[in-house]
């Protein structure tokens, strides 16, 4: 998998400002703020990013199977699906066997793939027998309704996960050994409440709904699930908590690159490390920031409160 990531992403103009607890603060609302902080601020605009981080599947492999797969899987070592490739579920289920596909990436997709061409039909696999479709270029992903979700209960090694579409949600995160997720259109649901989630995500939107909770979401924690790598911002984000008393916990470095964030869900979103300043927080149930590094002081843009607090 190509990422095409600007090669600023993690390049800034550090203008060394002080701030303490609230000082820099000027939003009317209550926000949980680490002491002894500073701020800095991305040199980067949101738009040159977004036109540049999308992942780019540079491969032609597909694998298609059924809502319930529990064989152990292994990457072929040579010919068709011996590097990186998508793997669909064609309707809810659980994934119960494991995906090695050390030095390699992942694509996770639910739905429907057509080739673009009526002679060329893309050939589904049971557990015994995967099978590997090339995918050409003019292969297209189409989905019903509000997708469908995948319980994983494997593990999935792979150099990278993009969650492409659907809702993958993960009891187990230590089962998630890879470097790097990426959430454009899927949905990661964290229900590991023991052990913080240690990958690196790039987040952008999503495409999954959800019926009981307002907007499209891309991380949802449950039970008090956290992530320790870091969290960077590709486009506006969405993150939730759906349950009153439940939090859900970013200890790694957050980086915003000057993108909106809306906290859906009645619970609690933390964030102890935020790097740079946010377009916009919209809250429905609670928000605690902390805002590391040197900068401008300047944190936030627009603070909407939906019967929430910040």
């Amino acid at each position: 998998m190509k990422l095409r990531l600007p090669r600023f992403l993690r390049s800034v103009l550090v203008n060394a400002v002080s701030c303490g607890q609230s000082t820099c603060l000027t939003a009317s609302s209550n926000l949980a703020l680490s002491s002894g902080v500073v701020l800095f601020s991305l040199l980067a605009t949101g738009s040159q990013i977004a036109q540049a981080w999308e992942p780019e599947v540079d491969y032609a492999y597909l694998l298609t199977v059924n809502g319930e797969y529990g064989a152990t899987m292994n990457a072929p070592a040579t010919g068709a699906g011996a590097g990186n490739t998508v793997i669909n579920f064609e309707a809810a289920g659980n994934l119960n066997g494991d995906l090695n596909w050390a030095g390699h990436d992942i694509v996770l997709t639910t739905g429907s793939w057509e080739s673009g061409d009526e002679s060329v039909t893309f050939e589904s696999s049971s557990m015994a027998s995967p099978v590997f479709n090339n995918l050409p270029e003019s292969a297209s992903l189409t989905t019903n309704g509000r997708d469908y979700t995948v319980e994983v209960h494997a593990r999935i090694t792979a150099d990278s996960i993009w969650m492409r579409n659907g809702r993958w949600t993960v009891h187990d995160v230590e089962q998630l050994d890879t470097n790097t997720i990426y959430l454009k259109g899927g949905q990661l649901w964290i229900a590991d409440m023991d052990t913080s989630l240690a990958a690196n995500l790039f987040l952008g939107t999503t495409d999954y709904w959800e019926w009981n909770t307002p907007g499209n979401t891309a991380v949802r924690f449950w039970g008090g699930a956290s992530i320790s790598g870091e969290v960077t911002f590709m486009e506006d984000v969405r993150l939730n908590v759906h349950e009153s008393g439940l939090t859900g916990t970013i200890s790694g470095l957050v980086t915003t690159n000057g993108y909106a964030l809306t906290q859906t869900g009645s619970g609690l979103i933390r964030m102890n490390q935020v790097a740079d300043r946010m377009a916009s927080v919209t809250v429905n149930g609670n928000v605690e920031v902390g805002f590391i590094g040197d900068g401008s002081g300047d944190i936030l843009g627009t603070v909407t409160l939906n019967n929430g607090a910040l």
